[in-house]
């Protein structure tokens, strides 16, 4: 027995040897072992960003180049290109804020041309390809308290400045659009009939006479060398004792305007014509589009009846193009607004229209044949006035274990037939995971809490007082 004991003995000095070294082998290995943790370089990257450009001021089909887009300028003093099949940014430029940058023309052709400014003014010309700036001048107005009732527009590569004076006269001045030269002197129109109720259809400027007992509908081409003066009493368009006129949407190709709110009204050979085709609501938008043989009018409204309404009609004949109308009660689109529109001939009998809408809530919607949405962009949350954080709920299984716990009353034998209850749960879940993983792929998984609890809903209210929701994914490696 003494001598197992002595064999036996606890041998401390070769313990303490033992555990010493054992210590320098766990800092050994804690020294080397991975970490999860942000990088260096990633410090103040975006776990996801997104571009927007702001609700549609003007636009344009881009039918030039090779590469179909659709060029926009912006409320937000944006010019961008998007692509005509996705919608995505193609090339986008922020102009100065304010003032500054405000965009007063858009036009497109073999280049971009934009008008942007408070006097003075920047002429820009754009690379429609690359968005490349190519060109620009500026321009001073001696007339700065009219400068704000400008209007500008470009025919026969020469872009044209006109100032109403209401009650007086209508200043016009020709500009070469790459140079700036000034083409002649700024010739003086005498008009004492404009006022701040006119419209500008290009090159024509229209008004209604406030003479109340004689009404007279007038136009002034206000670009031909010989002052031509349209004039027709008011009475033979329309009987409304009180109209007014609103311009053509969409980049019209002819020029006209509506009056009353019921009739199209167009100018032909220096003549004042009523379309065939009337008003469909009142508050349609209307636009003319130039297809491959015809004049195509276009209309789009929505109302609580019919819901989202899209008429085509012949301009010449009157007659429908009915594969290029629809009417859709499930579609939202609130006072759809026509900001471009582009027609050609597909067939023999068949037209095809791309339109490009735009909707009191900023979306931008791209529409084809018979109402079929494209691609639509949610430009209201360009001007996101709030933002909240919400937290996922937690899934059925981590509520049960939470309630497990929340249950201080009762005996130990509910505990344990609780615990029970729960662990069951988490055997049925994992061997309805193991058993169908090819089903759970294809249902919609449940927005549930994650381990971390990074997951989130973005909840957002626009300026517009539109509001949406999005998950917000953060990842911390």
């Amino acid at each position: 027995m003494g001598m197992l004991s002595v064999y036996f003995r606890p041998n401390f000095v070769g313990l303490l040897k033992f555990l010493n070294s054992f210590n320098w082998f766990i800092v050994f290995f804690s020294l080397i072992n991975l970490s999860v943790c942000i990088y260096e370089d990633q410090i103040g990257k975006f776990d996801w960003r997104q571009t927007y450009v702001g609700r549609i001021k003007f636009s344009q089909f881009d039918t030039v180049s090779t590469a179909r887009k659709i060029i926009v300028a912006t409320e937000e003093n944006v010019l961008a290109a998007l692509n005509l099949k996705t919608g995505q940014v193609v090339w986008r430029h922020v102009f100065e804020s304010a003032s500054t940058g405000n965009i007063h023309l858009l036009h497109v052709s073999e280049k971009v041309v934009t008008v942007s400014g408070a006097n003075p003014y920047l002429v820009r010309g754009w690379d429609s390809t690359t968005g490349v700036l190519l060109w620009e001048w500026s321009l001073t107005l001696q007339n700065n308290a009219q400068a704000e009732f400008s209007e500008w527009w470009v025919q026969k590569d020469m872009l044209v400045h006109m100032i109403p004076v209401f009650s007086s006269h209508i200043e016009v001045t020709t500009y070469y659009l790459m140079t700036g030269q000034n083409r002649g002197a700024t010739s003086k129109l005498p008009a004492i009939w404009i006022h701040d109720g006119c419209v500008l259809s290009p090159p024509y400027y229209s008004c209604i006479s406030e003479n109340a007992d004689s009404q007279m509908l007038l136009s002034l081409d206000v670009t031909s060398n010989a002052i031509q003066l349209l004039s027709t009493p008011l009475s033979h368009i329309t009987n409304e004792q009180e109209s007014n006129l609103r311009p053509l949407d969409g980049n019209s190709a002819q020029p006209g305007f509506i009056i009353a709110d019921k009739k199209i009204i167009l100018i032909k050979n220096n003549e004042f014509v009523v379309a065939s085709v009337g008003l469909k609501d009142q508050s349609a938008s209307v636009t003319i589009v130039e297809s491959t043989d015809e004049a195509i009018i276009v209309q789009v409204w929505s109302d609580d009846v019919k819901g989202f309404s899209l008429v085509a009609n012949s301009l010449e004949s009157g007659k429908e193009i009915s594969e290029v109308g629809s009417t859709n009660k499930s579609l939202k689109i609130p006072e759809p607004e026509i900001a471009s529109a582009v027609c050609s001939r597909v067939a023999r009998d068949a037209q095809a229209c791309r339109l490009l809408l735009v909707a009191a809530d900023d979306a931008m919607h791209l529409m084809q044949q018979e109402g079929r949405i494209l691609w639509t962009r949610e430009e209201a949350l360009a001007n996101v006035v709030a933002v909240e954080f919400v937290d996922l709920p937690v899934s059925d299984l981590d509520a049960a274990i939470e309630s497990e716990f929340d249950q201080k009353e009762g005996s130990v034998w509910a505990a344990f037939s609780r615990r029970l209850q729960t662990q069951f749960q988490q055997l049925q879940a994992l061997l309805h995971s193991l058993t169908s993983p090819a089903s759970t792929a294809r249902e919609p998984q449940p927005l549930v809490r994650d381990y971390f609890n990074l997951h989130k809903i973005l909840v957002l209210v626009t300026d517009v007082g539109k509001v949406m929701f999005t998950i917000c994914f953060t990842s911390i490696l």
